[in-house]
């Protein structure tokens, strides 16, 4: 079997972020307002590295990594499955 065509270093990919993240607002609609909390999608900047050079940098949700990053590498034919 082949090796795959990038060094995989998963400990740099892996991060602990919660999906989501809460915040406190306060909604105004006319004259009446009242506090709320809300749930916002985090995000991170994923940078995929081929042979020691950055390839491909692009925001996501902190989850699957790993699994996203080897997808995309087999959807671009440059990962043999």
């Amino acid at each position: 079997m082949a090796s795959p065509p990038f060094r995989s270093t998963p400990q740099k990919m892996t991060l602990q972020l919660p999906p989501f993240q809460s915040f406190s607002i306060l909604q105004v609609q006319g004259t009446q307002s009242n506090d709320q909390e809300i749930q916002v999608v985090n995000e991170i900047s994923l940078t995929l590295t081929v042979n020691g050079e950055e390839w491909l940098a692009f925001m996501c949700t902190p989850l699957h990594q790993i699994e996203l990053a080897l997808a995309f590498f087999i959807m671009k034919a440059l990962l043999p499955v």
